[in-house]
């Protein structure tokens, strides 16, 4: 049975309603886990409810207006499949170099029903060949860095978002970014269950420089 702090920080979100498809991916995860070491074998249930579903969860009040969205290094499918699951006219590419992730992002896509509207790549991202209107990755790798290995998927008037912990770290991945090419805001997120840090990392495309 999920945890009251874990229905209450749902509630805080607005996504209350969305509470049995968040435990039917966990629970997704938790027997696949074993088998492929997606996120840890000594990984429990609580941190994946707490550390994992909710903090990809922490960006909702500014997702609402994107519609389309392409995820790199999706893993277990943290935050793509959370907010998947959250918003149902989304449209999402989740982009995965591991096998065995892919595996497993892909059957959850069937077993959670998203089908019509995720896809899932077993390619590097430098070799993707799409458009998107975000791009979006957790824990993945630096600012710059992924600006690098992404800026051919991008619009003119594209957006990144990086979810990301600690300003110190931030502040110094920022200070490798060309800050003449690129705007960049970032917005603090409030943990609605855990007394942790976390932000948003927001990019554009400066495109008046």
């Amino acid at each position: 049975m999920v945890d009251l702090a874990f229905q209450q920080g749902c509630l805080q979100l607005g996504l209350e309603k969305k509470l049995d498809s968040f435990v039917q991916y966990v629970q997704l995860i938790m027997k696949w886990n074993d088998k492929l070491n997606l996120v840890g074998r000594q990984q429990d249930i609580t941190r994946l409810y707490h550390h994992h579903v909710l903090d990809s969860l922490l960006v909702w009040p500014y997702l609402k207006n994107i519609q389309q969205v392409c995820d790199v290094g999706s893993g277990a499918g943290f935050p793509a499949l959370c907010w998947a699951l959250a918003k149902e006219d989304l449209q999402l590419t989740l982009v995965e170099k591991s096998p065995k992730k892919v595996q497993f992002l892909t059957q959850a896509v069937k077993e959670l029903n998203l089908g019509n509207r995720v896809s899932v790549l077993n390619q590097r991202v430098e070799h993707v060949q799409l458009k998107a209107e975000l791009m979006s990755s957790r824990a993945l790798t630096s600012t710059a860095d992924f600006l690098r290995m992404t800026e051919h998927l991008a619009t003119p008037s594209s957006t990144w978002w990086l979810l990301k912990a600690k300003n110190e770290k931030i502040n110094e991945e920022i200070a490798l970014v060309n800050q003449q090419q690129w705007n960049i805001k970032i917005i603090p997120l409030e943990h609605p269950t855990q007394a942790i840090i976390r932000n948003l990392v927001e990019v554009t495309r400066n495109n008046n420089g």
